[in-house]
């Protein structure tokens, strides 16, 4: 006995008793939730946590000179606006990024008194330009332009 092309195919039962409990999550949520913790952009720079941005700043500072007669410390970053919309950076070929600031403290050292003592006045504290950072869409992408 020969079978037709619909008698072939296979019909499919639901004998499940149970409805759905759970919907489907939002999945991007992970992802921007994720950068938006790594950036930490909304937090006031004294309140920040220890991970993230501010965990790869403070494991690279204090930077001392080979000498020993002045350190780098770290204070806090900000990140500056993005002057363009994302559609725009993709219109124009260009990064949807923000630039990054960091403030900086130089610390020189007392060399007439022979001690390792920090001079009152020898103290400058700046804020530096470090780069750009790209920024996430909402939809969970980057706009990151091509070489």
């Amino acid at each position: 006995m020969t079978y037709s092309f619909t008698e072939k195919k296979r019909i499919r039962r639901q004998f499940g008793t149970l409805p759905n409990v759970m919907s489907l999550p939002y999945l991007l949520k992970t992802q921007t939730d994720s950068y938006a913790e790594f950036l930490q952009e909304g937090k006031d720079p004294a309140n920040r946590d220890n991970s993230g941005l501010e965990e790869v700043f403070k494991s690279i500072f204090p930077i001392n000179s080979a000498s020993g007669n002045a350190a780098l410390d770290y204070i806090s970053y900000e990140l500056g606006e993005c002057l363009y919309t994302p559609q725009e950076c993709k219109m124009k070929g260009i990064s949807y990024a923000v630039p990054l600031y960091a403030n900086l403290q130089l610390r020189m050292m007392d060399k007439a008194t022979g001690y390792k003592t920090i001079k009152e006045n020898g103290i400058k504290e700046d804020r530096v330009f470090l780069g750009e950072i790209p920024v996430m869409t909402k939809d969970g992408s980057f706009c990151c332009k091509r070489h």
